[in-house]
């Protein structure tokens, strides 16, 4: 069958584009281990933030499935708030490498620099985002559970 190896074509694919990305970044003799952290530090810091993002919503999906009642919204803007905290972290943290590794002064390295530092900003402002809506879930959440709480004791003394 001439079409049973297209099943395979788009792994292989896949797999071709990473090698030439990785083969244009890495210098031909000189790779030594500090050439290749240097070169991955910032790709292997956005992996970090990447899994931990999607660990976090693998949690909010648990805690809402989970929850029950109003419950269910006050795990959500938890763990919203806790997914935006750590992809806080890590965006510092990828910030600080992007300042710590500098330029070597040359017009292009400076304007790769700036550029970094400003996409650097990017993650942060999203996690800020992310933060903020956990708590907008988070604090409408409780105060009607309190309410709710209350009417239903209300109603249990009544009927007592």
């Amino acid at each position: 069958n001439p079409l049973a190896h297209l099943d395979r074509a788009g792994t292989l694919l896949i797999a071709l584009v990473a090698l030439i990305t990785i083969g244009t970044v890495l210098p031909w003799r000189r790779a030594s281990n500090a050439t290749l952290l240097r070169r991955f530090r910032t790709p292997l810091l956005v992996l970090a933030v990447s899994v931990i993002a999607l660990a976090a919503l693998v949690a909010a999906a648990g805690l809402l499935a989970l929850g029950r009642g109003v419950g269910r919204l006050v795990a959500l803007g938890v763990a919203l708030t806790a997914a935006g905290v750590m992809v806080l972290l890590f965006a510092g943290l990828i910030k600080v490498a992007v300042v710590v590794a500098g330029s070597d002064g040359s017009t292009l390295a400076e304007a790769f620099a700036a550029m970094a530092r400003t996409l650097t900003w990017l993650p942060a402002r999203n996690a800020l985002l992310l933060g903020a809506g956990g708590l907008a879930i988070v604090v409408p959440a409780l105060v009607a559970r309190v309410i709710l709480d209350r009417s239903i004791r209300e109603t249990a003394a009544l009927e007592a």
